[in-house]
């Protein structure tokens, strides 16, 4: 198979062809990644057993592989890994490969065990799958979805194209392809429907029944779309806020890794024992994290706000302060003039000196 490509990424290659070809791999040697053109300049960003990250322009592709022999345990483990790495990866996602799992929302027919865990990656993570149902696997008439593309949520799917190849790789496994509309970059991304004012359950109901009635090539990427565009115009006014004084983004990744805790300790509650016990004392330890952090953050703040009031005495202190008396402001009267006239310039007996 012969196609013009900047990234090409393998999952559980042959070992032989990795090392003749000086593939950049995980520590297992499960994953590769290469380049054949000099239009994509990449760097590594990680590497561990069965995941492989790189950073390439505003992305960061992770790449995975996990056996279908490991224990279900072993495969939460894994997944823990790979969400950790997206929560704390400093550009946004894409997460290609092998995961043997079976997700609805991932393009399978039904979910089992595995896809339920990889579906919890996906909700705690922001990532949506590519994938359209399309087999990327063939067996012995055997044919299913295993090969997984996710991009982050943020995007507009129609920035990506997504397709599987009819050529011929010499493996059970069929060739993915993604390419990346330049026209629809992360930076200059299609404007988003308006919004209305509440939530007009019905109108959006009936909105999005209509659009299924009327899609006759219904896929999992296709629901999602659809029912993504419709939700958006859904608004509350609760929700038009700003971010608070002290908000940064090493606070909004904490926050990410409590939220990650929190409905990990939610579904390992029923069965209690070690795991829980562990995910508890993350998520305690996440949160301590999170509410020292934001103590930090708004002393480092006032402190900054009381050294600006000396260098810019009309800056935001003064800004603050003008705020909280609204839009009317006191008005000053002879007797109060008088009364801080006093305040200022206090009456003292002259000093004499003899």
């Amino acid at each position: 198979m012969e196609i013009d490509v900047d990234l090409l990424v393998i999952t559980d290659p042959n070992r032989i062809e990795a090392a003749r070809h000086v593939w950049t791999t995980d520590t297992a040697g499960d994953v590769a990644v290469t380049s054949y053109s000099n239009r994509c300049p990449w760097q590594l960003y990680h590497r561990e057993e069965g995941i492989l990250a790189i950073t390439f322009a505003e992305f960061v592709l992770v790449a995975g592989y996990i056996s279908p022999n490991v224990l279900l345990e072993d495969f939460e483990t894994y997944i823990d890994r790979i969400t950790i790495l997206i929560i704390q990866a400093p550009k946004r996602v894409i997460l290609m490969g092998d995961f043997n799992c079976k997700a609805i929302i991932a393009g399978s027919q039904y979910t089992n065990n595995r896809g339920r865990i990889f579906a919890d990656m996906m909700m705690a993570t922001g990532l949506i799958c590519l994938n359209d149902g399309t087999y990327t696997f063939e067996a012995r008439g055997h044919r299913t979805v295993l090969d997984l593309t996710l991009i982050d949520s943020r995007w507009d799917a129609h920035t990506f194209h997504w397709c599987v190849l009819e050529s011929d790789t010499g493996s059970d496994h069929r060739a993915t392809l993604l390419v990346m509309d330049s026209s629809h970059a992360p930076a200059h991304a299609s404007s988003k429907p308006p919004r209305l004012n509440g939530w007009q359950i019905n109108m959006v109901v009936n909105r999005t029944a209509a659009k299924l009635a009327n899609n006759n090539e219904l896929t999992p990427l296709v629901l999602q779309n659809i029912i993504t565009e419709e939700t958006a115009r859904i608004h509350q006014s609760v929700n038009r806020k700003h971010p608070v004084y002290w908000w940064s983004p090493e606070i909004a990744l904490q926050r990410n890794r409590l939220q990650y805790w929190r409905r990990k300790k939610y579904r390992l509650r029923a069965g209690g024992g070690p795991p829980f016990e562990a995910a508890l004392n993350e998520f305690a330890a996440a949160r301590r994290e999170l509410n020292y952090m934001i103590k930090r953050a708004k002393r480092n703040r006032w402190r900054e706000l009381c050294s600006e009031l000396d260098s810019d005495p009309w800056g935001r202190a003064y800004q603050i302060v003008m705020k909280r008396f609204g839009r009317r402001l006191p008005v000053l009267t002879s007797e109060n003039a008088t009364a801080q006239l006093t305040d200022l310039f206090p009456v003292r007996d002259a000093c004499r000196f003899e």
